[in-house]
């Protein structure tokens, strides 16, 4: 699609890519307290302790951080009442996740069901990615950046909502079935990508190198990877994270029937985007994706309070 440009419509579309970028550069800044809990050393022997100290400054994050672990998905035996057992509870990483989470949703509020759709997509993609990186056997702090960029993958899109409505809208409503296809309905109908827009974004936010080297590269081919290695936070990771999320969004019905014909029909549908991708990982995913749609709409409606919204904006 994106090959069958003419020549004469090339400024045109150099001219939206610009519009694009500048409107990126209105987008408000994370909140400082997001901004320096990135910035802290999850090696460092203070790691636990400054993120407390940091999640403490801010009182509607520590108001989610406690929800969080109160919640009936961390299930404690009895109500936690301070920040630091709730952080013991969930867990560092997963507080400074959060933390991205809740600054994002203050950016980027969905006013229609489509853009709700993304908020439910990019967390599907955060979770997916990490399941994908621990069921590897991965380093914890491994499977926690898998998470943190499956969560801001698409976050050029979540710009084109908030920014360029019309744009955003006229890729929601056209037929594509893939993440590749995505990226050359986008190219074909605006002249531009959310993934270079997702790159403005990182870099104007200050998210760590690698984050907006994902951001920037998720839709392309991965090279020498028929069989991709989930041990280390890769792109590969991601991309089938992605593939995944997109069965689910196009086959809700297949959460309720038998794990069997959720491992076959995800086995189809996913090998033919990405080829080579190994089958006792996609049977391990399918068993695992009814819990994990709870726990999407769990963090989308109870910590993020993003209700259900209408077909379209009122």
């Amino acid at each position: 699609m994106a090959g069958t440009t003419d020549d004469h419509d090339l400024p045109v579309r150099a001219e939206r890519a610009q519009a694009i970028a500048e409107r990126v550069e209105t987008l408000p800044l994370l909140p400082g307290v997001v901004t320096r809990l990135l910035s802290l050393d999850p090696d460092s022997e203070k790691y636990f302790d400054d993120l407390v100290n940091i999640a403490s400054s801010e009182p509607s994050f520590a108001v989610r951080v406690l929800r969080c672990a109160n919640s009936a998905a961390s299930a404690p035996g009895q109500p936690i009442t301070s920040l630091t057992q709730a952080a013991n509870r969930i867990g560092a990483a997963r507080c400074g996740q959060l933390a991205l989470a809740v600054a994002v949703a203050r950016v980027f509020v969905p006013r229609t069901r489509e853009q709700r759709e993304l908020w439910a997509h990019s967390l599907r993609v955060a979770s997916l990615s990490r399941l994908i990186a621990a069921s590897s056997g991965a380093r914890t702090d491994i499977c926690e950046a898998a998470y943190t960029a499956g969560l801001v993958h698409d976050i050029g899109r979540f710009a084109m909502f908030e920014r360029v409505t019309n744009d955003f809208d006229r890729v929601a409503e056209s037929e594509w079935e893939t993440p590749q296809a995505l990226l050359e309905v986008e190219e074909e109908l605006l002249g531009y990508d959310h993934t270079r827009v997702g790159q403005l974004i990182c870099e104007r936010w200050g998210l760590p190198a690698p984050l907006v080297e994902i951001v920037r590269h998720h839709h392309r081919p991965a090279k020498n990877s028929e069989r991709p290695d989930y041990r280390t936070l890769s792109i590969d990771t991601i991309q089938l994270a992605d593939c995944i999320a997109i069965h689910v969004e196009r086959h809700p019905g297949s959460l309720d029937t038998s794990f069997q014909a959720r491992a076959l029909a995800l086995d189809s549908d996913v090998k033919r985007a990405a080829p080579g991708t190994d089958a006792r990982m996609l049977e391990f995913l399918a068993e695992k994706l009814p819990d994990l749609e709870q726990q999407v709409d769990f963090t989308l409606t109870g910590t993020l309070g993003l209700s259900k919204l209408p077909e379209k904006a009122p």
